[in-house]
């Protein structure tokens, strides 16, 4: 090699190795980043999220229902969220019983009228609670097919205030059938207003080996307290039945 062309050759390696590990050594630009220390939003309502699936930037998504957003959501009423106001309902009651077109085929009224607190001041006998008792206006509404066992029962009362049957106590209701050693009781969950609870009786019939059902369903909605039960019937009927009584409560 020419002597003169091997100092200018060295300077080139040189320069190529630096550059080389100046390479190397350079950071990741994604290793440096990172999230803040804190990506607190301090609203309640949001999930604070950074990671890497961000690109290390803070979101805020919003949780839904989220009780403290002001709004009323499905889920949510008067009684376990603040954001949804205390509302009552003053409607004529009559007009919240069933028709016959809310209820399947061949059946016929029975009777459809006002209740008087004379008729069902029972709550010692029947072991109903006190604030069961308190309401200011009761409506009855029953209905047969003919020809069978098969009956559908609606009691409506109407309440002075929300504040008067939000600690009811559902575990007893007007139409709950005496205990009896003979009958077995079933108690079920249930989603229909702003609080629910029904149960499904079942009890033998005298002289006879079959047994037959009644599916009793409370709901409390606004101010309003409903009983419905369904006799000789299924349990999806007594649901079908209860949605129907919620929606005229508005």
């Amino acid at each position: 090699m020419n002597l003169k062309i091997l100092p200018i050759v060295l300077i080139l390696i040189i320069i190529l190795l630096s550059g080389c590990t100046q390479e190397q050594n350079q950071p990741n630009e994604a290793q440096n980043l990172k999230c803040n220390s804190s990506c607190d939003d301090k609203n309640p309502c949001t999930e604070d999220i950074c990671s890497e699936q961000t690109n290390f930037k803070c979101e805020h998504k919003e949780i839904i229902p989220c009780c403290g957003n002001n709004k009323c959501e499905q889920g949510e009423n008067y009684l376990n969220c603040e954001d949804c106001a205390e509302i009552k309902t003053t409607t004529d009651l009559s007009k919240l019983a069933f028709d016959l077109k809310d209820l399947p085929d061949d059946y016929e009224i029975k009777e459809k009228r006002i209740v008087s607190k004379s008729e069902v001041n029972m709550s010692e006998a029947l072991n109903i609670s006190k604030e069961l008792m308190e309401w200011d206006e009761g409506y009855i509404a029953s209905f047969i097919k003919k020809d069978t066992f098969k009956a559908i029962g609606q009691r409506i009362y109407i309440y002075p205030s929300v504040e008067s049957i939000a600690n009811m106590d559902f575990s007893q209701g007007i139409f709950l059938i005496e205990e009896n050693p003979l009958n077995s009781y079933e108690k079920i969950p249930c989603d229909i207003g702003d609080k629910c609870v029904s149960w499904k009786i079942t009890f033998p019939i005298e002289g006879k080996s079959e047994e037959l059902t009644t599916h009793m369903l409370y709901f409390a909605k606004m101010n309003i307290y409903e009983d419905i039960f369904v006799f000789d019937l299924d349990y999806e009927l007594l649901i079908e039945l209860a949605k129907i009584a919620e929606a005229k409560i508005k």
